[in-house]
């Protein structure tokens, strides 16, 4: 019959083997509970793959500096769910919430794109929708330390004033 390649563009094998190399960081591809290994290794190899894709052949001026964080693929490996961040996303809280969604556009408008370019690199029949996410957890704990750092020195402010007075 016909052939039973993905849509993606002829997934074509290109000798490069997806290795078991999780550069010491978890890939996140947990799907609430058990997931399989083949879960696992297929969004350990989108996130790896993506990461370099992103840096190396999006040419869209919004994507800027970007970290694939995290990929979580569906069960039936018809999605990968695709967390990223942008290092240089604006210190203004509008500003910031303006890039993250221009980046988010640009990079879900180049989804086809990235995900043909992926079908390349794998013997994969199909390789996953891609739908790309913000990650807010980076920005969150930046805040919280930035926080952290203004009550520390809030605290050392008022222990110095404490230290003027007699202690009773």
């Amino acid at each position: 019959g016909p052939s039973s390649r993905g849509r993606a563009g002829g997934a074509s094998t290109h000798g490069r083997s997806s290795g078991s190399s999780t550069h010491g960081r978890s890939s996140g591809s947990s799907t609430h509970g058990r997931s399989s290994g083949r879960e696992h290794r297929v969004a350990d190899f989108v996130q790896r793959e993506l990461s370099q894709l992103i840096r190396d052949e999006v040419r869209d001026p919004r994507v800027g500096l970007v970290t694939v964080n995290e990929v979580r693929v569906t069960r039936d490996l018809g999605y990968a769910d695709v967390f990223v961040s942008q290092l240089d996303a604006g210190h203004l809280e509008h500003e910031a919430e303006e890039r993250r969604t221009a980046l988010l556009e640009a990079l879900n408008g180049a989804a086809g794109f990235l995900r043909t370019l992926l079908s390349r690199a794998t013997t994969m029949r199909s390789v996953p929708r891609l739908r790309f996410r913000y990650d807010e957890t980076i920005e969150s704990g930046m805040r919280m330390d930035q926080k952290i750092r203004e009550a520390v020195a809030s605290d050392r402010h008022l222990d110095a004033d404490d230290a003027g007075e007699v202690q009773a």
